[in-house]
């Protein structure tokens, strides 16, 4: 066929040599269609005239040459050479070739470009709760999508004029933000999108969320990690929050006051986000203080079975100035509650002879403490009095007594001669200046609710291993034990 093409355009050029005015002939020798792949690439046209020549494109990105030439009797090709095509739809230009009045069109066409286009962002925040992500791309190929992570996965992909991926993200329960990578490559083309996704705010307890405590004045500890601000609302009067312990994870302290009562309690400690969104509830427990027996000697009152201030026979439990109720107590004249110039010559309350008084006018001759100066009575309440001297001359007129050890400490044991029941008086000595010059075991004091008929002080007991003296006076700020007594 091309050798046809040739042959008729060789017999025109000499039929046209043969006449005084050559007419132009211009003749396609072959296809006029050339087709480029998207990539870009180089194809040909061919020709023959008997007539200079010129070659013009439509189109910028297809180059032609040679694009002029002179008249030839042999065939006449043209290189035609397109660049990448980087959109993604095909093109066509048109190359005209003109000799003399005469001319030719031949078409080019190129493919488009096979890959994937995505003008979304690149980075994405998300907050901490569960959700769906869609991201927008265009494509003319098959394409894959990759998660570095499992709590990202592909939902499904929106078929519109152009894709929409869409992903659902689980909800971070951890309390670390996170990150993932979506990577979508096709047709050469790759694209990752990164999502950040933000940790979730609260609050963990990482040991018990119940403290069962005893009744004493004490601390507990709650270790917790949490990555905001939380709220720590104690819910009772009794328990204080102290500090917080910067460890590896928080550590908060709180403080319990001592129980006084014989009664268990409860209370609770709320932990909790500033928005509420998440709470925590401690809950302690508290046992009672354990409750005295009155224990009956047969005699006027029943005898408590321990101090105050102790929970047991061998405690020594708290020290009281006569007529004080709150610790920590006098330690002298000066600080005495009921002493107003600092010696016994100004005493306020319970004063029986003029020169050891300092109120006004006559001593108010009150010789037992009222309840409200009584710390056994402000303190157990329920009957409970600190004995008078009569009581304990009583107590030791209808028992025996033995110097002896119980459960390691010494002290009386008192054994009663009407029914045999029996008290144990700890060893607990006194405080004076500050001091306790017997707490070695050596005897026993404990007040009585009397005054002293001879002196500023009041009557006391004393008793030891060799000798048995009651009653006896004492300073009023000394600070002795006390042996509830009631009826």
């Amino acid at each position: 066929m091309k050798h046809l093409w040739y042959c008729l355009s060789v017999l025109a050029l000499l039929f046209a040599g043969c006449q005084k005015s050559p007419t132009p002939v211009l003749v396609p020798n072959g296809p006029t269609d050339v087709t480029i792949n998207g990539d870009g690439g180089s194809g040909s046209i061919s020709f023959t005239t008997n007539n200079d020549w010129t070659a013009k494109c439509s189109e910028s990105w297809v180059q032609v040459n040679p694009s002029s030439g002179r008249a030839s009797g042999d065939p006449i090709t043209v290189s035609v050479r397109c660049e990448p095509n980087t959109t993604y739809s095909s093109r066509s230009a048109v190359i005209t070739i003109t000799a003399g009045e005469i001319s030719k069109t031949f078409n080019v066409s190129q493919e488009e470009n096979k890959g994937v286009i995505s003008d979304a962002a690149s980075s994405y925040d998300l907050a901490p709760g569960a959700q769906t992500l869609e991201i927008k791309l265009k494509s003319n190929v098959k394409y894959t999508v990759g998660i570095d992570v499992d709590w990202i996965s592909q939902k499904e992909t929106k078929a519109l004029t152009e894709s929409t991926l869409v992903f659902t993200v689980k909800e971070n329960d951890t309390y670390s933000p996170r990150t993932g990578k979506i990577t979508v490559n096709g047709g050469g083309d790759s694209y990752t999108y990164t999502v950040n996704q933000a940790e979730n705010l609260g609050l963990v307890v990482e040991g018990p969320m119940s403290f069962d405590l005893t009744y004493e004045a004490q601390s507990f500890e709650v270790a917790l990690k949490s990555n905001t601000e939380i709220k720590i609302n104690p819910e009772c009067d009794w328990i204080a929050y102290v500090e917080t312990k910067a460890l590896s994870s928080s550590t908060l302290v709180f403080s319990v006051q001592d129980n006084g009562s014989s009664e268990e309690r409860q209370g609770s400690v709320t932990l909790s986000l500033p928005d509420g969104s998440q709470s925590q509830s401690i809950t302690v427990k508290q046992a009672g203080k354990p409750a005295p027996q009155a224990v009956d000697m047969g005699l006027s009152v029943k005898w408590a079975s321990f101090n105050v201030g102790a929970t047991s026979p061998e405690e020594m439990g708290d020290f009281y100035s006569w007529g004080e109720t709150e610790l920590p107590c006098s330690k002298d004249w000066s600080t005495y509650k009921w002493c107003k110039d600092g010696d016994y010559h100004s005493l306020t309350k319970y004063c029986t002879d003029q020169k050891y008084w300092g109120g006004e006018g006559d001593p108010d001759g009150k010789t037992v403490l009222e309840p409200e100066d009584d710390a056994a009575t402000v303190h157990w309440s329920d009957g409970w009095r600190t004995p008078t001297w009569l009581e304990w001359k009583e107590l030791f007129d209808n028992s025996t007594r033995e110097w002896t050890q119980q459960n390691g400490v010494w002290g009386q044991l008192i054994v009663s001669k009407i029914n045999g029941e029996s008290l144990f008086l700890a060893s607990s000595g006194y405080y004076e200046d500050g001091a306790n010059p017997e707490l070695n075991g050596e005897s026993c004091r404990y007040w009585s609710s009397s005054l002293s008929q001879n002196s500023p002080g009041a009557y006391m007991l004393l008793s030891n291993e060799k000798y048995h003296l009651f009653p006896i006076e004492s300073l009023r700020w000394a600070q002795c034990n006390i042996r509830p007594v009631k009826k």
